[in-house]
């Protein structure tokens, strides 16, 4: 799949759950690594102002931050990721059927 279309097939998916959501806010954790729960399958993701990480089933993936009008959008020549407030949409060339993922509540300490 080319980088035009998985840009294409991201923001598709964005709009049609932008309905839903709130306007973006800006991440409190830049740097952070974060979980986002995507149906059956979880996320990781890292990032900075300039690229994002993101590690899915055992893969990495290291995309470059480009302007966007809708959240964020990373690209790499394999694979698409748009940040959306709490929500996000990530394809790559082998996976286009995650649909939208929603960042993980993060787990209370005990202490």
């Amino acid at each position: 799949m080319t980088g035009d279309r998985m840009i294409g097939l991201a923001g598709l998916l964005m709009s049609l759950f932008s309905g839903t959501v709130g306007r973006a806010q800006p991440h409190a954790f830049v740097g952070a690594a974060v979980q986002y729960s995507c149906g059956r399958h979880d996320i990781l993701i890292t990032r900075d102002r300039s690229s994002a990480r993101v590690i899915f089933r055992k893969r990495s993936y290291l995309l470059s931050r480009k302007p966007s009008d809708i959240g964020e959008k990373y690209l790499s020549n394999a694979a698409a990721l748009i940040i959306d407030g709490r929500n996000a949409v990530f394809v790559t060339g082998e996976v286009t059927d995650l649909g939208m993922c929603v960042e993980a509540d993060p787990v209370a300490s005990a202490h």
